[in-house]
């Protein structure tokens, strides 16, 4: 990969953006292998034409390990990489020019993010099923320790909402016990804020923090991140979805009147569309909703909270003078 690409992907992780810069990788990745395929060794130098060639390329061509086409939103995500690269080079005088600047991303149907989400019951039996994994162990021990990491993770997960980077980045000092209160530093490339966390989440965190952490350490190097793993190290990114789907099977196996539960498809995502949803149907202001999820449209967070006409209908009553 040019040294540029190198460059402009650090500075997007610089930035608090490492999602982004793991996403963009990728995409990065395979206009330089179509740089190289066609004789471009100096990738400010090439143009719009030849921009427009990847593109086609890309929708058409283009296969992927398993010799599939691309979808729209993975063509999407791929060129984004090479005109957020171009606009940063342009931004900073490496070129003259902005050839990417014309490029027209692939369209996409808005849809509701993430379909699949838990219910009130659904939640809290999950929390329960890890909770009784935790109880199943001797206090202490190594699996214990790990066990009550395990509920604090998905606790504070469902509790706050928070993005799966943003939950995996926290450190201890961020948690405010007393006042129940979570410092979020950087979410999404933006600076964050300290946001409020339901008492029983953060009783599950503290406990771990308190009495666990320290044994899954076990005399470590400690980095201050809250959630570590038995070497020590702070989780790994698909931790929390891979913690989700064993815990749901589990509890869908011991709550076999919760019907559907063992169907859907969560995901690390799936819990933060359970907090913004769980808060929406209980009374909670899409705007308020908003400021909890840190989103900056409310268009985006509307896309977090589908509601069923019957749901409308009752805050409708409830609501409206003329009701």
């Amino acid at each position: 990969m040019h040294q540029t690409m190198l460059d402009y992907l650090q500075a997007l992780e610089r930035e608090g953006r490492g999602i982004t810069a793991e996403a963009y990788r990728l995409g990065l990745t395979n206009f330089q292998a179509w740089l190289d395929s066609n004789g471009v060794a100096d990738p400010s130098k090439a143009t719009f034409e030849q921009l427009e060639r990847f593109q086609r390329y890309m929708a058409e061509d283009y296969r992927s390990p398993k010799r599939e086409k691309l979808g729209r939103a993975t063509q999407r995500t791929r060129l984004a990489a090479v005109k957020g690269y171009y606009r940063w080079l342009y931004a900073r005088g490496i070129t003259l020019t902005d050839p990417a600047k014309k490029i027209r991303l692939p369209k996409i149907a808005k849809s509701f993010v993430a379909k699949d989400h838990l219910t009130q019951q659904e939640a809290t039996a999950l929390l329960q099923t890890q909770a009784k994994r935790m109880d199943s162990y001797k206090d202490g021990s190594l699996e214990w320790a790990i066990e009550s990491r395990n509920l604090a993770m998905l606790s504070l997960a469902i509790a706050t909402g928070r993005r799966r980077r943003s939950l995996l980045h926290l450190r201890v000092k961020d948690l405010d016990f007393d006042r129940s209160e979570i410092r979020i530093e950087w979410e999404k490339g933006k600076p964050g804020r300290v946001l409020p966390c339901i008492k029983w989440a953060m009783d599950a965190a503290k406990e771990y923090a308190s009495n666990a952490r320290s044994r899954i350490l076990n005399g470590r190097k400690d980095a201050g991140w809250l959630f570590v793993s038995s070497k020590g190290q702070r989780v790994c990114r698909e931790f929390l979805s891979r913690l989700t789907a064993k815990v749901q099977k589990q509890s869908a196996e011991e709550n076999p009147d919760l019907e559907g539960f063992g169907d859907k498809r969560l995901g690390s995502h799936g819990l933060r569309v359970t907090f913004a949803t769980m808060l929406f149907l209980n009374g909670a202001g899409i705007r308020d909703v908003n400021e909890l999820l840190l989103h900056e449209q409310l268009t985006t967070t509307a896309r977090y909270t589908p509601l069923e006409l019957e749901d409308l209908r009752r805050a409708c009553r409830l609501a409206h003078p003329r009701a």
